[in-house]
C-alpha cells in the first residue's frame, strides 16, 4: 500500500508538473496571441491610412484627367474646323500610311511564316527528345529484366548447390552399411588417432570427413574409370594434407576391409551414377554463372552512364544559376536552386551506392569458383551476402524509380 501510495504521489507530482508546464505554454500562446492581435491591428490601421490616402491620390488623378478630356475635346473642336482647310493633304497622308501600313503587314506575315517553322523545327526536337525518353525508359526496362535475370540466376545456381548437396547427403546415408559405420570408430580410428593429432598441431584443424564416407569415395574412385567423376569427387571433397594423410588413409583402408562384397558393389555403383548427375548439374551451374557475367557488366555500363549524365546535369544547373541574368531570363530562385541541386546529389548517391555494390557483386563473383567449391557453411555465406547485395541493388533502383 505504501508503494502504491508512493507511486500514486509521485504520478500526482508529474501530473501537476505537467498541468504547470501546459499552463505556462497555453500563457505564452495567449501573450503570443495577444501581440500578434495586435500587430495585425497596427497594419489594418497603416493598410487603412495607406488606402485613404491612395483613394485621395485617385481622385486627383480623375480631376485631372477631366481637365484634361475638357481640354482635348476643345482642341478636337478646333481640328474639326481646320479640317475642310487641310483635306488634301490627309487624304495624301492616309494613303502613305496605307502603303506603310501595307508594307508592315508584308513583314509581319513573313515574320509569322518564319515563326511557324522554327516550331515545326522544335516540333521534330519535341519528338526526337520523347523518342529519346522512350528509349531511355526501353533501356531502364531492360536493365530492370536483366537484374530480374541475375536474381533467378542467383536463386538456381544456390538451388543447384543445395540440392547437388542434399542428394549428396541423402546417397552417401542411404548406402553406407551400418557394419562399416560401426567399424569405423572401432580401435582402428583409436589408432589413426596419433598421427592425425601430430598433423593438427602443425597445421590448422581441416573440415571434419567421415571415414565411412572416405571410404566409400575411395571404392568408387577405384571402379570409376572416367575423368570426369574423379574430377567432380575432387572438387567436392577436397584431399587432406600431407601430414595427415598418413593416418586418415590408414583408416580409409581398414574401414574398406570391414565392408562386405555385396554392399561395396551396390554403393560403387549408385555413387557412381549420382557423380555423373552431378557433374552434368555443376556444368550447366557453371555455363549460367558464365552467362550471369554479362549482365552484370552491362548495368555497371549503364550505372556509369547515368552517373556521368547526373555530374553534368549537376554542372549545367549551376551554369544557369549563374548565367540566367546575362541571357536574359528569369533568374533563379535560391530555394528551387537548392532544390534542384538537392534532387540531383540524391540521385548521384544512389547511382554511386549502386556502382559500389555492383563492385563489390563482381569482385565476389570473380573469387567465387562454383565448379571447385565444396558445400560449406563458407559458401553459403558467401552466396547469402551476395544475395542480400542484389537485393540492396533492387531497392535502390526502386527508391530511384520512385517519383
Amino acid at each position: 500500500i505504501v508503494v502504491a501510495l508512493r507511486t500514486l504521489q509521485e504520478k500526482i507530482r508529474k501530473l501537476e508538473s505537467d498541468r504547470d508546464f501546459h499552463r505556462e505554454q497555453c500563457e505564452q500562446a495567449r501573450v503570443a496571441h495577444e501581440r500578434y492581435k495586435a500587430d495585425v491591428e497596427d497594419q489594418l490601421h497603416r493598410d487603412r491610412r495607406e488606402f485613404r490616402k491612395r483613394e485621395r491620390e485617385l481622385q486627383e488623378l480623375i480631376a485631372r484627367a477631366k481637365e484634361e478630356q475638357q481640354r482635348l475635346v476643345k482642341t478636337l473642336d478646333d481640328t474639326r474646323t481646320d479640317a475642310s482647310a487641310v483635306g488634301g493633304d490627309t487624304a495624301a497622308l492616309l494613303d502613305r500610311e496605307r502603303r506603310e501600313a501595307d508594307a508592315r503587314h508584308k513583314r509581319l506575315r513573313e515574320e509569322l511564316e518564319q515563326y511557324r517553322r522554327q516550331i515545326a523545327e522544335e516540333r521534330v526536337e519535341v519528338e526526337k527528345a520523347r523518342q529519346t525518353a522512350d528509349q531511355a525508359r526501353a533501356e531502364r526496362d531492360i536493365l530492370e529484366a536483366t537484374n530480374r535475370r541475375l536474381e533467378h540466376t542467383v536463386k538456381d545456381l544456390l538451388s543447384m548447390n543445395k540440392s547437388l548437396v542434399k542428394r549428396t547427403e541423402e546417397h552417401h546415408a542411404r548406402h553406407v552399411d551400418p557394419a562399416a559405420r560401426t567399424s569405423s570408430v572401432g580401435p582402428q580410428h583409436n589408432s589413426s588417432s596419433a598421427a592425425s593429432n601430430g598433423g593438427a598441431l602443425r597445421h590448422p584443424p581441416m573440415r571434419f570427413q567421415s571415414p565411412t564416407l572416405a571410404s566409400i569415395q575411395h571404392r568408387t574412385r577405384r571402379t570409376s574409370g572416367t575423368a570426369v567423376n574423379t574430377s567432380h569427387n575432387t572438387s567436392l571433397h577436397p584431399p587432406p594434407r600431407s601430414s595427415s594423410a598418413g593416418g586418415r588413409g590408414r583408416v580409409t583402408t581398414t574401414t574398406t576391409t570391414r565392408v562386405t562384397t555385396n554392399t561395396s558393389a551396390r554403393t560403387a555403383s549408385g555413387n557412381a551414377r549420382h557423380r555423373t548427375n552431378a557433374s552434368g548439374s555443376g556444368y550447366r551451374a557453371n555455363g549460367q554463372a558464365a552467362s550471369a557475367a554479362e549482365p552484370l557488366d552491362a548495368v555497371y555500363t549503364a550505372l556509369e552512364a547515368e552517373l556521368r549524365a547526373l555530374n553534368k546535369k549537376y554542372k549545367q544547373v549551376i551554369d544557369e544559376a549563374n548565367g540566367g541574368g546575362d541571357s536574359g531570363e528569369p533568374a533563379m530562385t535560391p530555394e528551387v536552386l537548392t532544390a534542384k541541386l538537392n534532387g540531383i546529389m540524391v540521385q548521384i548517391d544512389r547511382k554511386s551506392e549502386q556502382l559500389r555494390l555492383l563492385r563489390a557483386t563482381k569482385a565476389s563473383a570473380a573469387t567465387e569458383d562454383v565448379r571447385s567449391r565444396p558445400a560449406t557453411a563458407k559458401g553459403f555465406a558467401k552466396a547469402t551476402h551476395k544475395t542480400q547485395q542484389m537485393n540492396q541493388l533492387r531497392r535502390l533502383a526502386h527508391e530511384h524509380d520512385q517519383p
